[in-house]
Parts: structure tokens; C-alpha cells; sequence
């Protein structure tokens, strides 16, 4: 895979598939700064990597119906719960990697502006390692 658009993107939440209520989900990591500058630096900041730590932003377009994306979420508020995202439907691979680890479900929203779509905009903080994986 080279160069794509983002048209199929794969993304479950505590072992569902939510891809077909999904408007984006990215995958945010750093690791934390940790300032080692002395004076032999020259004058110049130097830095190593600490601890890593992610986020998962997902909007949801939302569904109200019995077992659908309202009741589901809202089940998961204050739990932390497993996720995979991948780039398409095709099968894990070094062109198709999967990215896997859990998350703190911290929040949950229900509402919007008149007329809009109904959405829910929500970012969870990773807890313990993310891996990325391309064994199929």
C-alpha cells in the first residue's frame, strides 16, 4: 500500500466493530521530554524520551436504538476497555498494520445543535502499552 485515502478504516472498541458508525478515529502517541541539558550542551536543549502516552478521538455518529452506539458507550463509561485500528478491511499486514492496546472510557456526550447530525466527539487516554502489529 503507498500513498491512500482513509475509505474503510477498521476500528473496534471493547471487541465491536463500530467502523460503520465512525466518522474518524485517530490514533495519537508521544512519549514525554525529558530535559538532560548541562552545560556541556553548548547552549543548545538536549532532550530523551520518558514515558509513553496515547489518545483514541473517536466521533461517532449517533445511534440511540437498543444495543447500538448510545447504549454501548455509555455501558463502558469508567472502564477501561480494549481497541484495534487499522488503515482497510484487509487482512493485518506490513501494508495494513493494526494497532492495538486499551483505553480509559473518561466520558461520554449526548446532544447537539439543532438540525446537525447527531454526533459524539470523544477522546480516551491509552492505558499500558500500544502495539503496533502486522502478523496476520
Amino acid at each position: 500500500m503507498a500513498v491512500f485515502a482513509l475509505t474503510s478504516e477498521v476500528t473496534f472498541l471493547d471487541g465491536v466493530n463500530h467502523s460503520a458508525a465512525l466518522k474518524s478515529a485517530v490514533l495519537t502517541l508521544s512519549a514525554a521530554e525529558l530535559d538532560t541539558t548541562d552545560f556541556a550542551s553548548g547552549g543548545w536543549v538536549e532532550m530523551i524520551g520518558g514515558n509513553k502516552s496515547g489518545t483514541l478521538a473517536l466521533t461517532f455518529m449517533d445511534d440511540v436504538a437498543d444495543n447500538a452506539v448510545d447504549e454501548l458507550l455509555f455501558a463502558m463509561l469508567g472502564t477501561v476497555v480494549t481497541f484495534t485500528v487499522k488503515p482497510v478491511t484487509a487482512a493485518i499486514s506490513a501494508s495494513n498494520p493494526e494497532y492495538q492496546g486499551s483505553v480509559l472510557v473518561n466520558g461520554y456526550t449526548f446532544g447537539g445543535d439543532v438540525g446537525s447530525l447527531a454526533t459524539k466527539q470523544l477522546t480516551f487516554p491509552t492505558t499500558g502499552a500500544v502495539v503496533r502489529d502486522i502478523t496476520p
